[in-house]
C-alpha cells in the first residue's frame, strides 16, 4: 500500500470547524459548553484516536501539529493530511453512532478541549438553541455533499 497526500491536502470526509459551531452561541450556552470541556496537552508521536474507535470523547484541535490517517477502501491505498487547528473531531462520528473512519497521530506537542460524548449529547439536550445550531451546520454540510455528488 502507499502513503499518499489527499488533493489538496485535506481530510475528505469533512469536519466542523470550532468557531462555526460556538459563532452566535448564547453566553449562557457557552458557559454550560466551557464547564463539560477538559483541556489535554498530548506529547508528540501519540495516536489521539484510531480507526475502529468508539468516539468516546469529542476532540477539538487547539495547537500543534497532526496528521490524520485512513485507507482508501477502493484504491486500498493509504492516505494522509494534515489535521485543521479549530476543527471538531468525533462529533459527526458520536452523533451517528459510527466509529472513528481515520487515525489522528500528533506529530509535535499537541492541545485539545475534549467533551465527553455523554456529556455532549446531555448538553445538546438541555440547550436547544445549541442543538438547533449543530443541526443547521450538519444540513449546510449535507447539502454542499449532495451538490458535489449532482456535480460529477
Amino acid at each position: 500500500m502507499l502513503l499518499q497526500e489527499t488533493t489538496g491536502g485535506r481530510f475528505p470526509y469533512g469536519t466542523i470547524s470550532a468557531d462555526d459551531l460556538l459563532a452566535g452561541l448564547d453566553l449562557s450556552d457557552y458557559q454550560a459548553l466551557a464547564s463539560i470541556e477538559e483541556h489535554i496537552k498530548v506529547p508528540p508521536a501519540n495516536i489521539v484516536f484510531a480507526v475502529g474507535d468508539q468516539p468516546r470523547r469529542i476532540f477539538v484541535h487547539r495547537s500543534g501539529r497532526a496528521l490524520l490517517y485512513w485507507t482508501n477502501g477502493i484504491t486500498n491505498t493509504k492516505n494522509a493530511c494534515p489535521a485543521d487547528l479549530n476543527h471538531i473531531f468525533g462529533l459527526i462520528e458520536a452523533l451517528s453512532g459510527r466509529t472513528f473512519s481515520a487515525s489522528m497521530k500528533t506529530i509535535t506537542s499537541n492541545e485539545f478541549d475534549v467533551i465527553g460524548a455523554d456529556d455532549l449529547f446531555n448538553f445538546l439536550r438541555d440547550q436547544p438553541a445549541s442543538c438547533f445550531k449543530l443541526a443547521e451546520i450538519l444540513s449546510r454540510k449535507c447539502q454542499y455533499v449532495m451538490q458535489m455528488i449532482r456535480s460529477h
